[in-house]
């Protein structure tokens, strides 16, 4: 794992801060959850994006959320709470904008899918991606990859 990487899977991954502002406020645990991680990059210095629309060669696509230092994605993040289509979705969109860090933020309760089941799927493609942090927010655990 790359120095910088180690701090802010910390970060990402402070479950008691992210407990607190989904406390603190009121509405949807998605898109609180998406909300806190948009402030967070913000806080660590990053232009943050929300939704952030890129364009490949033949087609576009957007991630959920973005952080930037200039024009490079250091962070992407793709929520995904539906159905294996979608979970590869999220995934080809984190693979395709080729971040220094991919985010996928799950929730095993909504997808019936286990932190680990995904993570196996998610290692059987790990060369398009040298750091995926995949976090399950209903059993606020992690994995990275």
């Amino acid at each position: 794992m790359p120095k910088g990487i180690a701090p802010l899977i910390r970060e990402l991954t402070d479950f008691v801060s992210l407990q607190n502002f989904i406390t603190e406020n009121e509405g949807n645990l998605i898109e609180l959850s998406k909300h806190y991680y948009c402030t967070l990059g913000t806080d660590l210095g990053f232009e943050t994006y929300a939704p952030y629309a890129l364009e490949q060669e033949d087609f576009s696509f957007e991630l959920d959320i973005a952080w930037l230092i200039g024009q490079a994605i250091e962070v992407a993040f793709e929520f995904e709470f539906g159905n294996i289509e979608e979970l590869f979705a999220g995934l080809s969109k984190l693979f395709l904008a080729s971040p220094e860090l991919s985010v996928l933020v799950i929730s095993s309760k909504a997808k019936g899918l286990s932190l680990e089941s995904v993570a196996e799927l998610a290692e059987k493609y790990r060369k398009f991606s040298d750091n995926l942090l995949i976090i399950d927010l209903a059993k606020e655990s992690y994995v990275l990859i």
